[in-house]
């Protein structure tokens, strides 16, 4: 069976190539396509509860919008700089020295788990996803929220290495039973889930809720 750091080993051999280059990629962006990407992140951030971890929060564009208090982690150091460059609190994760613990945020009473576009860029995304339950459950939050590509977005980018469905997130369910489950799944900014096949832009979101017992 593999350990947790050999599993984040391997994971982290999937994301070695996120330098300044991608950096630059993910920020130069028009003003059109800025303003619509508003509507995507308002929409995300609703799904916040309290002080929020953004994990793989790029150039904190969705970290910049959420509650006081939050904090992004990246992998890529040059992201984690222009983060700091707008005053946002973040920090390099090293998830081969870390054995994906999510120790840098014991203590800081973060109430949920954000990971936005990340699990699509993985081998192994339900190592990861499974991981971050067991840091929330561990550290007290209280939600998890992912959002991921349709198909026809899955397909745009050639650093994407895993499609995740809705298929995925009910294996996550069952795979965590007892600790969280789905609070909700839904698909923008079509409500229908077979737009996703064809427009680049159409997302998946699916929240899960820590189970409260009796």
């Amino acid at each position: 069976m593999e350990s947790a750091s050999q599993g984040a080993a391997r994971g982290a051999s999937d994301l070695t190539h996120y330098g300044e280059d991608y950096l630059r990629y993910q920020v130069t962006k028009g003003a059109f396509r800025r303003w619509v990407r508003g509507f995507y992140v308002r929409r995300a951030v609703k799904r916040c509860i309290g002080p929020t971890l953004d994990f793989g929060c790029g150039p904190g564009v969705n970290l910049a919008k959420m509650p006081a208090g939050s904090v992004g982690l990246d992998v890529n150091r040059y992201a984690v700089e222009h983060c700091r460059g707008q005053g946002l609190t973040a920090h390099v994760f090293e998830p081969a020295i870390d054995g994906m613990r999510l120790g840098q945020i014991e203590g800081l009473g973060l109430k949920t788990f954000f990971c936005a576009h990340v699990l699509e860029h993985l081998e192994d995304p339900l190592f990861t996803a499974k991981a971050m339950c067991d840091a929330a459950k561990r550290t007290g939050a209280r939600r998890l929220v992912f959002i991921v590509p349709g198909i026809a977005g899955f397909k745009s980018d050639t650093s994407h290495r895993t499609l995740i469905d809705e298929a995925f997130f009910k294996r996550l369910e069952v795979e965590v039973f007892g600790r969280f489950r789905i609070a909700e799944i839904s698909w923008f900014p079509s409500p229908l889930a077979f737009v996703g096949r064809f427009f680049v832009y159409e997302e998946l979101m699916v929240v899960f809720d820590a189970v409260v017992k009796a």
